[in-house]
Order: structure tokens, then C-alpha cells, then sequence
């Protein structure tokens, strides 16, 4: 994330896709305004997408848009922006399914 130490950084990509099953999700930190965080994650990735995860807002989020979940967790430490804290759990079977825990 923005936040990260540079080893951290020159160490992971900014972006990359995993397959899980049948799936490809898409991880990224992201970037820019909260308002425009979606729509500049799915800027990032091809069409084939199934779900794509992501933080940088702290806001959480768990929503289908056409064939593609948009899934942030949170933060289960800091609420600058949110409302509550909270991580994520996504389940991976016939379907993805995404989970908001509040802590």
C-alpha cells in the first residue's frame, strides 16, 4: 500500500492476478479519491476478471458489478475514513463469495 516501506514496495507488484479454481482475482492496493476507487481498480485489470480486492480507502465494501465483485475489507485497525473496523473473508467455491466482519 502507500503506506508500505520501500523494501515492501520493490518487493511486491503494485498489482496481480491469482487463480483460485475456475476464478482470477485481481489484488491491488489502489489509488486516488475514495469516490473514483472503483472504477480505477477496474481499470487495472482485463474484462475475465471475477473479483477484484483492494484497500487504500479503508471503506469497506462487498459488491457485484455485471460479473465482477468489488471487494474491500477495511481495516480491522484504522477507521480514518470508515466507519467501523473490519476485515474480509472471501469463500471460493461454485461461486465468490465476500464477507465484511465488523471488529
Amino acid at each position: 500500500g502507500n503506506m508500505d516501506m520501500h523494501e515492501v514496495k520493490e518487493t511486491l507488484p503494485m498489482k496481480d492476478i491469482i487463480k483460485v479454481g475456475k476464478f482470477r482475482i485481481g489484488l491491488i492496493h489502489g489509488y486516488g479519491h475514495p469516490n473514483s476507487l472503483v472504477r480505477l481498480v477496474r481499470a487495472e485489470f482485463d474484462k475475465n476478471i471475477d473479483a477484484i480486492v483492494f484497500g487504500h480507502s479503508h471503506l469497506p465494501l462487498n459488491e457485484k458489478s455485471g460479473n465482477t465483485l468489488f471487494f474491500n475489507p477495511g481495516s480491522p485497525t484504522d477507521k480514518v475514513f470508515a466507519p467501523y473496523n473490519s476485515y474480509g473473508i472471501l469463500e471460493v467455491g461454485k461461486e465468490i463469495i465476500g464477507r465484511i466482519i465488523r471488529v
